[in-house]
């Protein structure tokens, strides 16, 4: 659970560098619910939320070595993916988004089994020898 943490820390970074660069240029303008969380928000917001969320986890529980929340918040983080890879990958590329963080943080996540396994290769597909401009 210690690497499941780690890897999140790491993974979350990235996730909220992007998740801020939607909110600054309102890439995202959805209203759709991110994953199974319903905060009555925009997407954005939701997503924004479910960052700060895990990074509450990873300072309060996860510094303290508690990791039962692990698997929870690495799916939260793939809600956050999903949204974005479904909905803005094309914006994202045309950003100069590095597919390979996203390629990175999805085979992550099948190797910790996080999320349905489907999916997660439905995500992964369009992101296997793709190229960012």
């Amino acid at each position: 659970m210690f690497f499941m943490a780690r890897d999140l820390k790491y993974h979350l970074q990235l996730t909220s560098a992007i998740v801020g660069m939607a909110r600054q240029t309102d890439l995202c303008r959805c209203v759709d619910v991110i994953g199974r969380w319903d905060h009555g928000e925009s997407s954005v917001d939701s997503m924004g939320r479910l960052c700060t969320e895990i990074s509450w986890w990873l300072t309060d529980e996860a510094a303290n070595d508690r990791y039962d929340g692990s698997y929870e918040n690495w799916e939260m983080l793939l809600a956050v993916w999903d949204h974005l890879l479904c909905f803005h990958l094309d914006d994202l590329t045309d950003c100069g988004f590095d597919h390979d963080v996203a390629r990175r943080f999805l085979e992550r996540c099948l190797q910790f089994r996080v999320g349905d396994v489907a999916r997660v290769k439905e995500l992964l597909d369009p992101l296997i020898n793709t190229v960012a401009l």
